[in-house]
């Protein structure tokens, strides 16, 4: 069954055109990021600075491998929507994607656990705890998107995991924020009662 046969060509290709667009947008502005960081801080850590490393390499990755799989379905396969059925590339890029937001998750979930006062720092070690548990999530989605026969079975077998991964992910983030914007408020009202 072609993924075509679901959709039409903006709701599939098109889609993934979109994507990849808004992909290679954000690794500019990453890039960018990585630039005025080792500019503006050549004394920090070398932890920090592998870890800016490690993020960017793996974005390029991300860029790269989501611009393969918009040129592979929309010139190597061209006029055969037949055979786009699988999306091998897209599987390697979930796994990356779950390294990348389990790396960034860590070092914010890090900062509450140093930051928040006990109890409240135990939120960081949560987040940490659940974002490596994603991550593995997005390990095991990732092979079987790559193993699987066509994306349509694919979406219908993993459709589970896919929403509690990204539900778990944005809940992590907010759950970071909200630590984050508490502690800064408690910091600001301490500062200002002096």
């Amino acid at each position: 069954m072609p993924i075509i046969a679901g959709g039409s060509l903006g709701d599939t290709l098109g889609a993934l055109q979109i994507g990849a667009i808004l992909a290679v947008y954000l690794f500019g502005i990453i890039t960018l990021q990585a630039y005025t960081y080792f500019r503006h801080f050549p004394e920090d850590k070398a932890v920090f600075k592998a870890l800016v490393a490690t993020v960017w390499t793996l974005e390029l990755a991300h860029s790269a491998l989501v611009s393969y799989e918009v040129y592979r379905v929309t010139i190597t396969l061209y006029g055969r929507p037949d055979l786009v059925v699988r999306f091998v590339g897209l599987g390697v890029i979930t796994v990356i994607g779950g390294f990348i937001t389990m790396l960034c998750q860590i070092f914010f979930s890090a900062r509450v656990w140093k930051v928040l006062p006990r109890p409240y720092a135990y939120i960081g070690i949560a987040c940490i705890v659940l974002t490596t548990i994603r991550c593995v999530g997005s390990s095991l989605l990732g092979a079987e998107a790559i193993l699987a026969a066509n994306v349509q079975e694919f979406r219908t077998e993993w459709h589970w995991l896919i929403t509690t991964l990204l539900t778990v992910g944005a809940a992590i983030d907010v759950t970071i924020a909200g630590a984050m914007l508490y502690f800064l408020t408690r910091k600001r009202d301490h500062m200002l009662n002096k």
